[in-house]
């Protein structure tokens, strides 16, 4: 019994990092949308 609540909890903590990961990607992601422009802009004028 104690072997399978040690396994839950790996799991949950896994999880938890993956879903922390995944946040993080999708910020990184929205912050590049919101750069890309901005940086073509600059390239136009230069």
């Amino acid at each position: 019994m104690k072997k399978m609540r040690t396994h839950l909890l790996l799991l949950a903590l896994g999880t938890a990092i993956l879903l922390s990961g995944c946040s993080k990607a999708e910020k990184d992601i929205q912050t590049a949308d919101e750069e890309w422009p901005r940086i073509i802009k600059a390239h136009e004028y230069s």
